[in-house]
């Protein structure tokens, strides 16, 4: 256990001396970063914008085939037909 507690205490003494000798970031580095996030961004967007798309198709797939099929209710029999008629 003491062995920790030197461990913690030298790594909370050299932190400092760590964060001088890391470079801050550069200006390019800086635009890489922005860059990147741009483009993560943009591919966010587009991701979304296709499954909107995609739902979109299913829903209009969905109505065109509601309006080329009849709707099937009831027992199947037409309802003009009058009551003990074998069909029509």
């Amino acid at each position: 256990m003491p062995t920790r507690l030197i461990l913690a205490a030298a790594l909370a003494a050299a932190t400092p001396a760590l964060a001088q000798v890391l470079p801050r970031e550069t200006a390019a580095e800086r635009q890489i970063r922005s860059t990147n996030q741009a483009i993560q961004q943009q591919q966010r967007l587009q991701s979304r914008d296709a499954q909107t798309q995609f739902e979109i198709n299913q829903l209009r797939g969905d109505i065109s085939r509601g309006q080329t099929m009849p709707l099937m209710t009831g027992p199947g029999i037409n309802p003009g037909c009058p009551p003990g008629s074998v069909g029509c």
